[in-house]
């Protein structure tokens, strides 16, 4: 038939354009990642090449989509293996084939949820160690203090262990995932956990980033680590004691882990000559423990003329001999002697009222509970206070801040002491303590590995009889650790500011 003059040849049937979901960035897909699916009408998830889903895919008609997570230009496909076979390989995007081009081309993108999702791992919520669980409320306290102040929306999501004991950090904010250690590398689990969230802060329970508690631990932490390096969420290690590292392997881990982190915070001197030793000390901070922001209740006015407070805190585990029931920390005091005649000294002062404080508080680990330990002192020596069984570190914190002298072998008990603005001496049984108070200018740690019984006891004593002198020595201290927090406190501030510009595109 003939063509009217001026008038366009017909086309024939254009394919319907093909849409690769892989040039989309997070930001442009917004956190609904099931969209495409939703969309197109088809869930099929992404298919490794050479797979037999892939194989199907590629059948005429067929269209598939990738469920789950886009990470900015590139899909990566979970590890299979561990980390044995993936290492981080990037797979190709399979090409989404819409059923309504036209319609899907018209159609907006849904708006991107602003909420920031920070995961924290080597947190607890629940744990028997009020000291861990110190790092974990802190920690939660300096985030919801960012939020206050600039307003921007936070939820916080805690990778935590299964434990019996109930949480003592909740409210609409906060998301608990329990998980066993055989679940560890379940990509349903922590892989995806972290994968779903703009940032990990990793605290390493305060001293466990090292290998001298064995290597099943660090080998734990370690896979955690790890599986947030391959999900590509910028990492945070938040202020903790770092090394010593024995091993090659621990060393090559830790310190190409720590290069790839996007802030690294010490808190102490010692853990920031380990990174040097490590050579991964560039761009490292030093601040102090997070538990110096630990909210507690002050105490209330007390009548003068009252008795004088003293506070000891009990190691349930060095009164056993350490997890191996032979003096594993090394000490070269008699432990259980030595709170004897620390008991028996105070104890036969006028005017002193001697309190047992636990810190650990298990019922399934007989031999790291302070509190079974406190009452058999209790019972061996009438007249001692015994300090109720605490539900959470704050509320071990607001008892300790009642005090007008302490003492004692776990070193955040002792923080909590210390940072209430009560006179203390702290009883090591390791490195860490030096390295903390030592850094703030506190020079009142006794070294339970090296001094004997005696000395030990002598020192315990001058603190108390110097105690208000201990107490202006605290207090500059604790100005100082305070500034150094205050330097973690506006990088998370920085850093949470730029993931919201991110979102926000």
């Amino acid at each position: 038939m003939a063509m009217r003059p001026g008038a366009a040849a017909a086309q024939p049937p254009q394919p319907a354009q093909r849409l690769p979901l892989a040039t989309l960035s997070r930001e442009e897909l917004g956190t609904n990642w099931e969209l495409a699916s939703r969309d197109t009408g088809n869930s099929s998830a992404l298919a490794k090449p050479g797979s037999r889903r892939a194989r199907i895919a590629a059948m005429p008609g067929r269209s598939n989509c990738h469920k789950s997570r886009l990470r900015s230009k590139k899909c990566y496909f979970p590890f299979e293996n561990a980390f044995g076979n993936a290492k981080g390989a990037k797979h190709s995007a399979v090409e989404c084939q819409p059923q309504d081009t036209a319609g899907y081309n018209s159609r907006r993108l849904p708006v991107p949820d602003q909420t920031i999702t920070i995961c924290l791992t080597g947190h607890s919520t629940n744990s028997d160690n009020l000291g861990v669980g110190a790092l974990t409320v802190a920690e939660v306290d300096i985030l919801r203090g960012i939020a206050r102040r600039t307003g921007l929306p936070l939820a916080i999501r805690v990778i935590d262990w299964q434990d019996s004991r109930q949480p003592y950090v909740g409210g609409p904010d906060i998301e608990i995932l329990r998980i066993r250690g055989r679940e560890i590398l379940d990509p349903r689990k922590v892989f995806r956990a972290i994968r779903g969230s703009d940032l990990v802060i990793d605290i390493g329970a305060g001293d466990s980033f090292a290998d001298i508690y064995g290597s099943k631990r660090l080998t734990r932490m370690f896979l955690m680590k790890y599986q947030a390096h391959l999900a590509g969420v910028p990492y945070v290690l938040a202020p903790q004691t770092i090394g010593p590292f024995a091993k090659t392997a621990s060393r090559v881990l830790a310190r190409a882990h720590i290069r790839r982190c996007r802030a690294v915070f010490t808190r102490d001197g010692l853990s920031t000559r380990a990174l040097e030793e490590l050579g991964a000390a560039e761009g490292a901070m030093e601040a102090s423990d997070v538990a110096l922001r630990l909210p507690y209740d002050p105490p209330a006015p007390r009548s003068p003329g009252g008795p004088v407070r003293v506070g000891l805190n009990p190691s349930g585990l060095l009164l056993n001999g350490g997890y191996t029931g032979g003096n594993m920390f090394g000490l070269k005091a008699d432990y259980p002697a030595l709170i004897d005649s620390i008991i028996a000294h105070f104890l036969g002062m006028e005017g002193v009222e001697l309190h047992l404080v636990a810190h650990v508080i298990s019922q399934d680990q007989p031999v790291e509970d302070d509190y079974r330990a406190c009452q058999a002192l209790a019972e061996r020596h009438p007249g001692t206070v015994l300090a109720p069984r605490f539900g959470s570190p704050s509320e071990a914190k607001s008892h300790i801040a009642g005090m007008d002298f302490f003492m004692g072998a776990r070193m955040h008990a002792t923080i909590a002491a210390f940072s209430a603005g009560v006179p203390v001496v702290p009883m090591a049984y390791s490195r860490k303590f030096a390295g903390l108070f030592g850094t703030l200018g506190y020079n009142r740690v006794v070294d339970c590995t090296s001094l004997d019984n005696d000395a030990v006891l002598a020192a315990v004593t001058e603190g108390f009889e110097v105690r208000a002198v201990l107490a202006i020595e605290a207090a500059e201290a604790l100005r100082r650790g305070k500034d150094r927090m205050a330097l973690y406190d506006r990088t998370l501030e920085d850093i949470l500011r730029g993931i919201a510009m991110r979102k926000r595109g």
